[in-house]
């Protein structure tokens, strides 16, 4: 297993961040979301100890495993659902001691388009996911997060059709650490 203190290292998004919050101006918001998409962040999910057999078993054998996993959700006063986005390791330990956390959780590394994926997939279930929701709090509702997707895959496509292609494509992907 992959050592995921190296593997998650955000540093240039939590600087931007940081400085949004010092600074809420909107060069500072551009630059925050601009490394925000750029970043893996970790996610806390439950993993049944027959899947994680299966994936330990395939991983040995050089086969990666698709697996189904219930991700854990922040849940509001007023009853909405987000998914909580952890810029590293330190800021899941604060979540897990705030909430009491006793189910056993494996860490999964994610990025805006898989929480986009999640997000939009739920049909309302989910209202959006928030980084480090002890920590600096920031939130990502659901239709901001489709403004942010819609640039993406328009900016995408612009840059496809000036290189000479059709336009492209992007899968995402998770993985269980």
């Amino acid at each position: 297993m992959e050592d995921i203190n190296k593997k998650i290292q955000n540093l240039e998004f939590i600087v931007a961040m940081r400085k949004m919050q010092d600074e809420n101006t909107p060069a500072n918001r551009s630059k925050m979301i601009s490394e925000m998409m750029r970043t893996n962040f970790i996610s806390p999910a439950i993993v049944s100890p027959e899947v994680e057999e299966k994936v330990r078993q395939n991983q040995e054998k050089g086969i990666r495993t698709p697996i189904h996993v219930s991700f854990k959700v922040i849940h509001t006063k007023d009853g909405k659902k987000f998914l909580p986005a952890f810029t590293d390791t330190v800021q899941m330990k604060e979540w897990k001691e705030r909430t009491k956390m006793t189910d056993p959780v494996k860490n999964m590394v994610m990025n805006f388009d898989v929480y986009a994926q999640y997000v939009f997939g739920s049909k309302g279930g989910l209202a959006g996911f928030v980084i480090n929701p002890f920590g600096e709090n920031i939130v990502f509702p659901e239709e901001l997060m489709r403004s942010l997707f819609k640039q993406k895959m328009e900016h995408a496509a612009r840059a496809a059709k000036a290189k000479g292609g059709n336009g492209g494509s992007h899968d995402s992907q998770n993985h269980a650490n």
